[in-house]
């Protein structure tokens, strides 16, 4: 009987055969993304954020619902829909939350004291999108 619930388990979350026999050996569980329909059902706050799948076009409404009900930042929350909608499987969430997360400690460490912001072409250019769109003061050179 227990063998069958856990079958109907692996069965309704494949996601999480792998880090079964770890957690039950009693190591830690190794986080894994639940598939995309089921992901999607999530609210973005649930959302792993150092998955390095890519966001992909449907992204974009559950960006706009965590937006209009207070489940994360606002900001966040358009551009992560504007990158979903128009470019789809370009950019890997990981990058987009952390280039949120590296924003908010710059803007706490500088403040608005600083008004340009070096692009130095490295990467996708998305923290200086986030520090710009921070504040309008702010240019990217």
């Amino acid at each position: 009987m227990a063998a069958l619930a856990a079958l109907r388990l692996l069965l309704l979350f494949p996601w999480t055969h792998a880090a079964a026999p770890a957690a039950a050996a009693g190591a830690a569980a190794v986080r894994r993304d639940p598939p995309i329909g089921d992901r999607l059902l999530l609210p973005v706050s649930e959302w792993h954020k150092g998955s390095k799948h890519k966001l992909i076009e449907a992204d974009a409404a559950c960006f706009e619902a965590a937006a209009s009900s207070g489940d994360m930042d606002c900001l966040l929350c358009q551009v992560g829909s504007a990158v979903s909608s128009g470019l789809p499987y370009a950019l890997r969430r990981k990058e987009l939350f952390e280039a949120h997360a590296v924003a908010g400690i710059v803007e706490k460490h500088f403040g608005e004291k600083h008004d340009l912001v070096a692009e130095l072409c490295a990467g996708s250019a998305l923290l200086a999108m986030f520090l710009c769109l921070s504040n309008s003061r702010r240019r990217a050179l």
